[in-house]
């Protein structure tokens, strides 16, 4: 499928977003590698086996991947955060199926769209994330009447979200996944909806 990039005006101050569709980056997956094995969040004993294993699955996901980037001023990647998205079309297993056993009936029109890959500099800040993931919803414009949102946190993550009454809840236990203890969750989109418009009027308040 062909790369497209498309570049999404920032709501705040922070260098506009890009958008890759249906595309394997090789520079956001090592990088995602990277913050992966030295973030201190995750257990690497092996970072060229990690590196190794996040090619060959992003490479397989490529075609069903959307892909949110942030760089500085310089052109050096800050941040990153996927979609992965499949519908009864296609017959490639999601990370949450295929690891975490999730099964989620489609019906025709309705997708399973996983959050994936979150990675940021060390201090790349809880907003620039924010603005990612603002921005991957807006591209994506998920149904809250068809589509299962879900995604796989790091378990400790999970567990900080849950007590600030985030807007998600686990589907499966925990495994060893990447490099740390991840769950499996479901996203309320009602709520993560919620949270878009509060954001984007503390954003516009900014201004």
């Amino acid at each position: 499928m062909s790369l497209q990039k498309v570049r999404v005006m920032s709501i705040s101050t922070f260098s506009p977003v890009i958008i890759h569709e249906a595309s394997y980056v090789d520079e956001v997956t090592r990088f995602v590698a990277r913050r992966y094995a030295t973030s201190g969040y995750k257990k690497v004993d092996d970072a060229d086996a990690l590196l190794q294993a996040l090619e060959n699955e992003d490479r397989l996901l490529a075609p069903l991947s959307t892909i949110a980037t942030m760089n500085d001023d310089s052109g050096r990647l800050l941040c990153t955060a996927r979609v992965i998205i499949r519908t009864n079309a296609e017959h490639v297993l999601l990370p949450v199926e295929r690891v975490f056993g999730y099964r989620a009936p489609l019906a025709d029109g309705s997708r399973l769209i996983e959050i994936a890959r979150l990675a940021s500099v060390a201090g790349g800040g809880f907003l620039s994330m924010q603005e990612l993931m603002i921005a991957l919803y807006e591209h994506v414009d998920p149904d809250s009447t068809k589509d299962v949102v879900v995604a796989c946190l790091d378990h400790s993550l999970y567990k900080k979200i849950s007590m600030a009454g985030g807007p998600g809840r686990a589907i499966g236990e925990p495994l060893f996944y990447f490099g740390s203890e991840t769950i499996p969750i479901r996203v309320d989109l009602n709520s993560f909806e919620s949270l878009v418009f509060k954001s984007k009027q503390v954003r516009f308040a900014m201004k």
